[in-house]
């Protein structure tokens, strides 16, 4: 229910698939979503093209699905009044599941069980889940404010509390993977290096907010377009 309540409160948006109906009955709930037919998560989609290469997708139709990743981010964090971080992300593909890809192959945010809110003045941080067993798949992409030692889980010490930063830090990591089989790879790595320094800072306090970067991830998604590629058919919005 958590993930359905979830679902109706970021609505409506662009970068949430659009809920049409909803009927809740408890301890039952139903929502009913926009026709997604031949839709797959962003992972599945990945790994066909690791598979086959007629089935990759161009450079630009991925960074245009990293962009609108990180304008998920902006909409978590700036959108909603309060903040809100998305804690079901503790390492890639598990992250590339969270959003899914249509048939005209627009991206959107499609688990949301996991988005708690942070209240910074009032002293109210998130507390994420910590990995199954305590193993973390990929430390690196945790960022360090969130990484448990094996004597921290078997303790069973409380979960670190953590903000919407923490998102920021995962940013360079997702496009990297996005990119990693284009020939553009080179191109973004270089166009946002400065950017995704700032979102490895150590300190959370010191990383960009997410409008910042999107709006770096937006100036070069205008170049590919001034570039003479073909139009995105993803909508964003800065609002």
């Amino acid at each position: 229910m958590k993930g359905n309540r979830n679902l109706l409160m970021l609505q409506p948006s662009p970068y949430v698939i659009q809920v049409i109906g909803f009927c809740e009955e408890p301890p039952n709930s139903t929502v009913l979503t926009e026709s997604c037919e031949k839709c797959a998560d962003l992972n599945k989609i990945l790994k066909r093209g690791q598979r086959s290469s007629s089935k990759r997708y161009s450079g630009q139709q991925r960074f245009e699905w990293a962009t609108k990743i990180v304008g998920a981010f902006d909409y978590l964090h700036h959108g909603l009044g309060l903040p809100r971080l998305h804690c079901d992300l503790h390492f890639l593909p598990q992250a590339f599941n969270q959003f899914i890809v249509t048939k005209d192959h627009s991206l959107f945010m499609s688990d949301v069980d996991e988005i708690p809110q942070v209240d910074k003045k009032n002293g109210e941080y998130a507390t994420c889940h910590r990995e199954i067993g305590g193993i973390m798949k990929q430390p690196d992409f945790i960022p360090p404010e969130q990484r448990y030692t094996a004597e921290e889980y078997k303790n069973k010490e409380p979960c670190k509390p953590v903000d919407e930063k923490s998102d920021i830090w995962k940013i360079l990591d997702i496009t990297r993977k996005l990119m990693e089989v284009s020939k553009l790879e080179e191109f973004i790595m270089k166009e946002l290096e400065i950017i995704h320094q700032k979102c490895k800072n150590l300190d959370p306090k010191l990383r960009p907010i997410a409008r910042d970067v999107f709006i770096e991830y937006l100036k070069v998604l205008k170049e590919f377009q001034t570039r003479k590629f073909s139009k995105s058919k993803l909508t964003f919005n800065t609002q």
